[in-house]
């Protein structure tokens, strides 16, 4: 396997993943309200995810032999199912909390319209993963304050959807029963920073 091919792969591989652990978190929302706030994240960046799986997909192909393209196309399937799966739970989620706010809903303020027009149009950015190992966090750490947290063009709601999306396991645990508000961002951070950033030596 040429290391272009080897490349891609690992890049689709890991695409699919996400696409996956977001299908598969919208199943267990409807026995898990907590996790809706967590789905939600993800699915509002499963587009560019479903890009990018798109994107290496079609680099592997284009690098395999023919008898070889049924048994990669199964993952391009399953891909395809986790990323329709999650669009419709995403419109009735989106369409239950619009319908429930009160009639006057226009009146509200404009930082909260802000707020609802930013769910809808996240940002793209390619973020590492961070799901518990101390080693791995002074790299997730630094990449994140310095595209996310540090960025004055990113909203606070953004920034802990990025977060929310970004964590797995314990880090995600910790914090994903804290509400998706822009105050509460910081909040969020700081509790993943005070958890891990005084280990950063292991």
């Amino acid at each position: 396997m040429s290391d272009k091919l080897t490349q891609a792969n690992l890049k689709r591989t890991t695409a699919f993943k996400r696409l996956q652990e977001t299908y598969e978190c919208g199943l267990k929302v409807s026995n898990d309200e907590s996790l809706k706030p967590e789905f939600l994240a993800r699915a509002n960046a499963i587009d560019g995810t479903y890009n990018e799986f798109q994107s290496n997909h079609n680099t592997v192909i284009s690098l395999i032999n023919d008898d070889e393209f049924s048994s990669y196309d199964e993952m391009r399937l399953n891909a395809d199912k986790a990323f329709y799966g999650v669009l419709s739970p995403k419109h009735d989620f989106l369409l239950n909390d619009s319908s429930s706010q009160p009639a006057n809903m226009s009146t509200l303020d404009n930082s909260n319209s802000s707020n609802r027009r930013s769910v809808l149009n996240l940002p793209k950015f390619s973020l590492p993963r961070f799901e518990g190992s101390y080693k791995d966090f002074p790299t997730f750490y630094d990449i994140f304050y310095s595209l996310i947290h540090n960025n004055p063009d990113i909203s606070n709601v953004e920034k802990f959807q990025y977060l929310l999306i970004s964590l797995g396991n314990e880090p995600l645990a910790l914090i994903k029963g804290i509400p998706l508000t822009e105050g509460n961002y910081t909040i969020a951070y700081e509790k993943l920073e005070k958890r891990y950033q005084n280990k950063r030596i292991l």
